[in-house]
């Protein structure tokens, strides 16, 4: 009699076990993966391809900063944010996270780049003394960095001409 309650117990608890996993994968599944940026993986990803000539003039330092001010910018474009984890409880649902496609230029962030740069006083190993293809071959790498974790989407084409030209 005791082996049948053994077997009966064990069984009830497999299947609750069962039930739970199977509800928690099935509401994890509905969601949308979760991009997670690291600043330290994206400084070494970046700084390792970067061209030998920038690698000549700007440190990890330069580089952190660099990607700092690029994603400083994509914030205030409404491209990336600080806090993106869906939770429920804060207030913050999956669904209102990802918002309309958004579009930043490369030059734009660049220009925004090189007036961080002028306001820090520079870089903080290559100084003032930073060409701008250095600067736009850490934003390339950043973007690719990005296109790598799936945190960006593919380039778009330019939207057609509304002159009719």
């Amino acid at each position: 009699m005791a082996a049948v309650l053994i077997a009966l117990a064990v069984v009830a608890v497999v299947v609750i076990a069962l039930v739970t996993v199977g509800g928690v994968v099935g509401s994890l599944s509905k969601q949308p993966p979760l991009r997670v940026f690291s600043v330290e993986e994206a400084v070494t990803w970046v700084a390792d391809r970067l061209p030998d000539e920038a690698t000549a003039v700007l440190s990890f330092d330069d580089v952190h900063a660099v990607i700092g001010w690029a994603m400083d910018f994509y914030e205030s474009k409404g491209v990336a944010r600080e806090a993106t984890t869906p939770d429920p409880d804060k207030g913050i649902e999956a669904a209102a996270l990802p918002g309309p496609p958004q579009i930043v230029d490369d030059a734009e962030t660049l220009a925004y780049v090189l007036l961080q740069i002028e306001a820090a006083g520079g870089l903080p190993d290559a100084g003032t003394e930073v060409r701008d293809t250095d600067l736009a071959a850490v934003l390339e790498a950043t973007e690719a960095y990005l296109a790598a974790i799936g945190a960006v989407g593919s380039a778009v084409d330019a939207p057609p001409d509304p002159s009719g030209a």
